[in-house]
């Protein structure tokens, strides 16, 4: 048994930057357990080990939104039901449209962005620290599940501070135009 899903997304070819708002509290950790499990632990009541995180986000710009978006359904439009059928899944006639099936799942229910994984993303601050409302800089990428699920998965969340106007500023009357002459 692997422990590696077998996916059509590569990090590789889906690697995304872009800026974000995040509007989670914290990375949330929910214990899960897929069917290998099972047949590993054996019965419907086995104990995963395994946890799937996740936390809320809004694009801080139109233009990273736009960016996101794009890449998910560029990645959509780029895929075939053959594709799925290699991975296994189940129930593609080679009539069906792709975008009708393909479901996105880097949004949530009330319409905030979402990532979800299988791994814990890192943080440049401590986890324990409130991330609500807090400014990020994402490093990320797409993957899928055999079913067409997509799901964006973060690599990397830099925290950081946008200046204020009073921090602006200051930072523009230190400067000396006249000596730039």
């Amino acid at each position: 048994m692997t422990n590696q899903a077998t996916t059509i997304l590569k990090p590789s070819n889906t690697k995304i930057q872009f800026d974000a708002i995040l509007q989670s509290n914290n990375i949330r950790k929910k214990p899960t357990l897929f069917k290998s499990d099972l047949e590993i632990y054996g019965g419907t009541e086995a104990k995963g080990n395994r946890f799937i995180y996740s936390f809320d986000f809004i694009p801080a710009t139109f233009e990273d939104y736009y960016r996101l978006e794009q890449l998910v359904e560029h990645i959509i439009l780029s895929q075939t039901p053959d594709d799925y059928r290699s991975l296994g899944g189940n129930n593609f006639s080679d009539g069906i449209n792709i975008t009708d099936w393909a479901e996105r799942h880097h949004h949530d229910n009330s319409r905030y962005c979402r990532c979800s994984q299988l791994f814990q993303p890192k943080l440049n601050i401590d986890e324990s620290e409130d991330l609500k409302n807090k400014y990020a800089h994402i490093n990320g990428h797409l993957r899928n599940d055999p079913t067409g699920v997509i799901y964006l998965q973060t690599d990397y969340i830099d925290i950081f501070e946008i200046p204020t106007k009073v921090e602006l500023d200051q930072d523009a009357a230190s400067v000396d135009l006249e000596d730039d002459w």
